[in-house]
């Protein structure tokens, strides 16, 4: 029951899920491994194992319409976290959603709907859940629009909870910060889905925190302004505080800075410190400390770019890249992700360099962003490999399996030979007694020309031949003498191909 009640709540992607390996509890270490998508049917005995801790899985919640019947934030915050102030905020956001303990000690905060929405509209109200209860830079799930299924994408994944049932680390957190017991999680979530009609009404957050003061800053600063500025990185916060200021007033900082440090500032710095920090700010044009704390931990730069008082100003820049996806084919293709929902599917050689980025952002965006430095550039794709997602790809979509299919479909297809002779005319020919398919090299090329196979050369062909148990011989045809390759027989189908009927039985 808790099986198919979960199933139920995270129905996402049917025909692919996520798996990773899991931390070693007698060694205390992570195993080695990637993130990998496998593209195959979410089952219960899958969701049965999750339960069991035999192995985790996570679901995608964007299905292969580009629709959702979940969503979830991603606070990756771990360093004094409070689990049971995140369900305080959202309560107080006013938001139907569950909180849980993630796998490294943040948050997924899930929200759950009784009848499909588009990934769009449920990516925008879940953004507006995010900056309302003060963590705008986090990851969305779904972390795109649309997911390109024609060529074999899925979307991204996010782990599920109670990874090892009731014993589990990853639970839904009650009032009071402790744990909800797998059953409780289910009734709870199952009382906050949403109708369709619900969820086009829902807004999360008040009114005033929807049109703050400072909505036209950066993010980083709004969100300190609401929270408080940490001890430890106060100068820092002010200093940022005051190049804001700068921006915003016409020359008279003081109300703005002081409004700030009696709001936001807990003890209020001294007036001299402020003095000092006034006077570093206004000395020349600085800019915002981004890579410093406490600015660091709430940076979102794609949003901030689009701020009046943001460090771009609206121009077109570079947009934020949140995620990088593999599908595994030879060669294989990219989906980067971006914040702003987009999903990008590129060559390695787009990847490599900007000039092909910006070419695949013109042809699918309308618009060219900015270069950065050619470092900078490897530097981010290099972070986005560390996390690299590896999805699995059928065999046959390799060159190799293409090549594979390919001879079988020549020595088993309609144009067969009726006679040895025949093979002169390009027919292959079937040697049932030997049980072995006979041909000239010549006429399998023609046959792959005709189906556009250019992957392999012809010693690559000549190779793979003979690692399928091909050998040559010369025969005499027609008085004519040719050589001819001969590879096992392959299996013929000679049953009628089973239907699925709506009730899971076979028609033949």
């Amino acid at each position: 029951m808790l099986v198919k009640r979960l199933m139920a709540l995270f129905d996402g992607h049917r025909q692919a899920y996520g798996t990773y390996d899991i931390y070693d509890k007698q060694q205390g270490i992570k195993l080695d491994g990637k993130a990998v998508t496998r593209k195959a049917a979410v089952t219960e005995e899958i969701w049965q194992g999750h339960i069991d801790g035999s192995k985790g899985i996570g679901i995608v919640p964007i299905k292969d319409d580009n629709t959702c019947t979940f969503g979830a934030l991603d606070i990756d915050e771990y360093k004094g976290f409070d689990l049971k102030q995140v369900v305080e905020d959202c309560k107080k956001a006013k938001a139907p959603v569950v909180v849980c303990r993630s796998k490294s000690g943040g948050a997924h905060i899930y929200m759950f709907l009784k009848e499909q929405v588009q990934a769009a509209d449920l990516r925008r109200k879940l953004k507006e859940l995010a900056d309302a209860i003060g963590f705008p830079n986090v990851e969305i799930f779904p972390k795109q629009d649309r997911v390109l299924s024609e060529r074999g994408d899925v979307g991204n994944w996010i782990n599920m909870p109670y990874f090892e049932g009731a014993a589990t680390s990853r639970y839904g957190v009650k009032e009071d910060g402790s744990p909800m017991q797998p059953e409780e999680f289910c009734e709870f979530a199952e009382s906050l889905k949403l109708s369709k009609a619900e969820f086009i009404k829902l807004k999360c957050g008040t009114k005033r925190a929807m049109r703050s003061v400072y909505k036209d800053a950066p993010p980083c600063l709004e969100t300190l302004i609401k929270q408080g500025f940490p001890e430890g990185a106060r100068n820092n916060g002010m200093f940022n505080v005051c190049v804001m200021a700068k921006k915003m007033s016409d020359g008279d900082w003081q109300p703005i800075i002081t409004s700030v440090n009696e709001e936001s500032f807990d003890p209020p710095l001294n007036w001299n410190e402020i003095e000092a920090v006034m006077a570093s700010a206004g000395s020349k044009d600085y800019q915002y400390t981004c890579s410093k704390a406490p600015i660091r931990q709430h940076c979102n730069p794609g949003l901030c770019r689009t701020r009046k008082f943001g460090v771009g100003g609206g121009g077109p820049t570079t947009p934020r890249l949140s995620s990088l996806s593999k599908y595994n084919t030879d060669p294989p293709i990219w989906f980067l992700d971006m914040d702003n929902g987009s999903r990008l599917s590129m060559s390695t050689e787009d990847l490599q360099n900007q000039g092909g980025f910006q070419k695949r952002c013109m042809e699918v965006l309308n618009y060219m962003p900015a270069k950065m430095s050619q470092q900078a550039w490897n530097q981010m794709i290099q972070a986005l490999l560390q996390d690299v997602v590896i999805i699995e790809a059928p065999e046959d979509s390799s060159p190799l399996g293409q090549f594979s299919e390919l001879i079988e479909r020549f020595c088993t297809g309609k144009a067969q030979a009726k006679h040895l002779d025949e093979i002169l005319l390009g027919k292959p020919f079937h040697d049932q007694e030997k049980c072995r398919h006979l041909f000239r090299l010549a006429d399998l090329l023609s046959y792959f020309d005709k189906q556009k196979f250019k992957d392999f050369k012809l010693n690559q062909i000549s190779s793979g031949l003979r690692d399928m148990g091909g050998t040559t011989h010369v025969y005499r045809l027609n008085g004519k003498r040719a050589t001819v390759w001969e590879i096992p027989e392959f299996d013929f189908q000679d049953k009628g191909h089973a239907t699925p009927d709506f009730e899971g039985n076979s028609i033949i």
